[in-house]
C-alpha cells in the first residue's frame, strides 16, 4: 500500500472498530476510552497513564505508513493492526524501536 493514498487512514472493512472498543472498555486496566478521529484513540489507564493509539486495517503497514500516520495525527504510542490478514512490516517494527530508543535517550528535542 503506498504512502499518501487517498483513503487514509485505511477505513475498516466493517466501517467501525467495535471489537477493539468493546475489548478496551472491558479491560480492567482501562479507565477511559476516547475515540478522537479516523482510527485515533486516547486510552486512560487506571494508573493514570494516557496512551494515543492508532488502529487501522492497512494490508501492509510499513515505515511510510507510520510516518504518514504521525504527520496526520502527531505523536502516537502504539499502532494496532485490526485484522487477521493485515500486518506491519519488520522494517516498521525496527524503525519504531530505533525511534523509541532515540526518544528515551534524547527526549522530545529530536
Amino acid at each position: 500500500m503506498p504512502a499518501k493514498n487517498e483513503d487514509f487512514p485505511w477505513k475498516p472493512h466493517y466501517g467501525h472498530f467495535n471489537f477493539f472498543e468493546e475489548r478496551m472498555r472491558q479491560h480492567r486496566s482501562i479507565k477511559r476510552l476516547n475515540s478522537l478521529r479516523d482510527g485515533l484513540y486516547e486510552i486512560e489507564k487506571m494508573n493514570g497513564d494516557t496512551l494515543r493509539i492508532f488502529i487501522c486495517e492497512c494490508y501492509s503497514y510499513g515505515v511510510a505508513e507510520y510516518i504518514e500516520t504521525k504527520d496526520i495525527h502527531g505523536e502516537i504510542d502504539d499502532v494496532v493492526i485490526n485484522s487477521l490478514w493485515c500486518e506491519y512490516t519488520m522494517e516498521a517494527k525496527h524503525f519504531c524501536f530505533d525511534e523509541s530508543a532515540l526518544m528515551k535517550r534524547w527526549g522530545s528535542s529530536l
